[in-house]
C-alpha cells in the first residue's frame, strides 16, 4: 500500500467503495469485483487498527461495547422481522413502509451494510474477550 492511512480514512472509503457497489448496474461484474477486492484489503486494514485499540482497552469496555452492539443487532433484526411481517400482509407499521424504490432499497441495502459492520465488529470483540478468558 506505500501510505499510512488513518482509520478515520479507512472508514470514508469503505463507505465511498459501498456507495459505489451500490450505484453500479447488475453486471458490471469487472468493476464490482475491484471494489469488493479493495474493500476486502480495507477492511483487513480497519480491523488491525481495532484489534492493536482494543489490546488497550479494559475488559469492562471490551464487554459493555460488546454487549451495547449485541442489542443494536438484535434491535436491527426485531425491526426487520416486523416489517417483514407487516410487508407480507400488505401493512405498515408505523414508520415502516417497505421498499417501494429503488431509494427505499438502496437504503435497506446500506442497513444490511451497516449489520455487516456491526457483526464483524462483535467478532472482533469476542475474539479479544475469548483471547483475555473473559468469554
Amino acid at each position: 500500500m506505500g501510505e499510512e492511512l488513518t482509520l478515520e480514512e479507512l472508514n470514508r472509503r469503505l463507505a465511498a467503495i459501498q456507495d459505489r457497489l451500490l450505484e453500479l448496474a447488475d453486471d458490471d461484474f469487472a468493476e464490482k469485483f475491484q471494489l469488493q477486492k479493495e474493500r476486502d484489503r480495507l477492511r483487513d486494514l480497519a480491523g488491525r487498527f481495532a484489534q492493536d485499540r482494543d489490546a488497550r482497552r479494559s475488559t469492562e469496555e471490551l464487554v459493555a461495547e460488546l454487549e451495547a452492539r449485541r442489542s443494536a443487532l438484535e434491535a436491527f433484526r426485531k425491526q426487520m422481522t416486523e416489517g417483514a411481517k407487516f410487508a407480507s400482509a400488505g401493512l405498515t407499521p408505523g414508520a415502516w413502509e417497505g421498499p417501494a424504490d429503488s431509494t427505499a432499497i438502496n437504503e435497506a441495502m446500506k442497513g444490511a451494510h451497516d449489520v455487516e459492520e456491526l457483526m464483524r465488529r462483535i467478532a472482533e470483540l469476542e475474539e479479544v474477550l475469548v483471547s483475555r478468558g473473559e468469554l
